[in-house]
């Protein structure tokens, strides 16, 4: 018996309109997407006092404090110091700690101002002279 050759036609048909679906498929799953350009990298601009914020003020806990002018402060007075200088806030407005603002701004001369306060207030009892 002679076999028809309607049978794979058919067939031929549907694996062509399989393929199509299939394209139309994968298209749609890899729509062309926008082409985006990473911004201009600009020059970090430094900041001239720090931000005002209105987080709540937050003590820290650093162990040292970059430009501090203690020279003459007792080894016993300066953990004093650092511990003022992190539980007390920066006058700037800021919310930090002053220590935290000397580390993150140290531009800010309003820290700066209070921790020389802070030393004077050490060293002057240790200034007092016999009499």
């Amino acid at each position: 018996m002679p076999r028809s050759n309607r049978g794979s036609g058919r067939t031929l048909v549907w694996a062509a309109v399989a393929l199509a679906a299939l394209a139309a498929f994968a298209f749609w799953l890899n729509f062309p997407q926008p082409h985006f350009v990473p911004a201009p990298l600009d020059p970090v601009r430094q900041l001239t006092d720090c931000p005002k914020t209105l987080r709540a003020f937050v003590p820290t806990n650093a162990t040292e404090i970059p430009e501090v002018p203690s020279e003459g402060v007792p080894v016993e007075e300066k953990d004093r110091m650092v511990f003022r200088a992190n539980m007390d806030a920066c006058p700037c407005g800021c919310q930090l700690s002053l220590a935290a603002c000397r580390i993150n701004y140290p531009a800010c001369r309003r820290s700066a101002e209070q921790l020389k306060k802070i030393v004077a207030e050490i060293l002057a009892p240790q200034k007092v002279s016999p009499t």
